[in-house]
């Protein structure tokens, strides 16, 4: 391998599966152990078995001539089986501490069948690393204020686009200004009601028309106190002078 190790295996690097087969429930971990082993354990959860293994760089090189892969397609390959849940086990007893067999990509036998011999931990084992892995989730769990589990409250903001501003279209018909709220006014002084008069039977009019027939003029001479006479004339007296 000419490569560093853990620059093609790094895909490998902290992954959790579960997968069930029949009966059993098994969780399986890959992580890269001092950037030059790739290190797999898996444990059976009903009664607690746990099972390792792992390679090098030897180890990987010899799979990819077997499988005549290059060794970036193979580490590919291994993290896409993990990651789907394309994973079997064969030949384990729950009952004893033996050796297993687990195999990565499709279970009709392939090619592209990858298999890894596991080793079985004693119950000392299984404990020390069971707790190991409680602990490095409780570090990890303090970067969300100790949440086991980050929920949605937790999740940081998405940085979306601001939304474009709609453009104003053209109506015919105006906008109807929206109509202010009526202020508070006194109350209005209530006008007292007068009764209607009592009917009763109506009275005769004694007013007489006015008549339409117009004044008669006062002639020229006539008499002040009856225009339609001539008024007298008066003559003058003359008195004579007592000279005479």
């Amino acid at each position: 391998m000419s490569v560093p190790f853990i620059s093609v295996f790094s895909s490998l690097d902290k992954l959790i599966q579960v997968v069930y087969q029949q009966v059993y429930r098994f969780v399986i971990i890959s992580e890269i152990v001092d950037d030059c082993r790739w290190t797999v354990y898996v444990g059976e959860t009903d009664d607690g078995r746990w099972w390792k293994a792992s390679w090098e760089q030897d180890d990987v090189e010899r799979v990819a001539r077997v499988t005549h892969l290059s060794d970036t397609r193979l580490a590919e390959n291994l993290a896409e089986c993990i990651t789907k849940g394309e994973m079997c086990m064969e030949n384990f007893e729950i009952d004893d501490e033996g050796d297993a067999s687990l195999h990565f990509g499709k279970a009709n036998g392939s090619k592209e069948r990858i298999t890894m011999r596991l080793k079985g931990l004693s119950p000392t084992e299984a404990m020390q690393y069971t707790t190991r892995t409680l602990v490095d989730i409780g570090l990890n769990a303090q970067r969300r204020r100790c949440q086991l589990f980050p929920s949605e409250s937790s999740a940081p903001d998405l940085d979306l686009p601001p939304l474009p501003t709609p453009k104003p279209q053209a109506s015919s018909e105006a906008r109807v200004k929206p109509t202010p709220p009526p202020q508070s006014q006194p109350p209005a002084k209530k006008r007292k009601e007068v009764p209607p008069p009592a009917a009763g039977p109506s009275k005769v009019s004694t007013t007489k028309p006015a008549s339409s027939t117009k004044a008669p003029q006062r002639l020229k001479g006539s008499s002040l106190a009856n225009p339609a006479k001539k008024a007298r004339k008066y003559q003058a007296l003359e008195f004579g002078s007592d000279d005479e």
